[in-house]
Parts: C-alpha cells; structure tokens; sequence
C-alpha cells in the first residue's frame, strides 16, 4: 500500500464519522451496564482520540473504540479532571 493510499484512508476517517459516533454509543451503553452510567458518547470518544496517536487507519479507529476498556477510560478521565478539564474540551 503506497503512502498515498495511506493517508487518503487515514484522513477519510471523517466521512464515517456518524458510523465511529454510533460505536461510541454501543461503548457507553456497555459502561452503562458495568456501572458506570454517567459516560457519554461524546466521552468515550475524546478518550479514543486522546488514546490514538499519529495518523492512523479508519480499522484503527474502530478497533480503537471497540477495545476501550473502563480501566482505561477511567484513567483518562481521572487525569483529565486533575487538569481541569471536562468532556474531551482542550485546556
């Protein structure tokens, strides 16, 4: 695969946006139902865009979100509350 065909696929992440959202939604409901059900779609994904670094493929975004465990989750929002910052917002 050329670099070319790589980054198309990385940056056309975007159009399947509505797709990632909805896996999100899977994601909080299934925190939900460990307990934890404060967590928001648009949570679990600032924790996977946090989490994924560099350009990388949709299938990764994918993977990325459907592996999310709520350790890791809740590190990252417990890190994210010291900083002061809340629901995937910039500092």
């Amino acid at each position: 695969m050329s670099e070319d065909t790589r980054e198309h696929e990385s940056a056309n992440w975007h159009a399947y946006e509505k797709d990632l959202e909805q896996l999100c939604r899977v994601k909080a409901e299934e925190f939900h139902l460990l307990g934890y059900g404060e967590v928001t779609p648009d949570q679990v994904w600032a924790c996977v865009r946090a989490m994924t670094k560099g350009t990388v493929p949709l299938h990764q975004w994918v993977a990325n979100v459907l592996n999310l465990k709520v350790g890791q989750f809740m590190n990252y929002t417990t890190v994210n509350a010291y900083k002061g910052v809340f629901d995937g917002e910039t500092p």
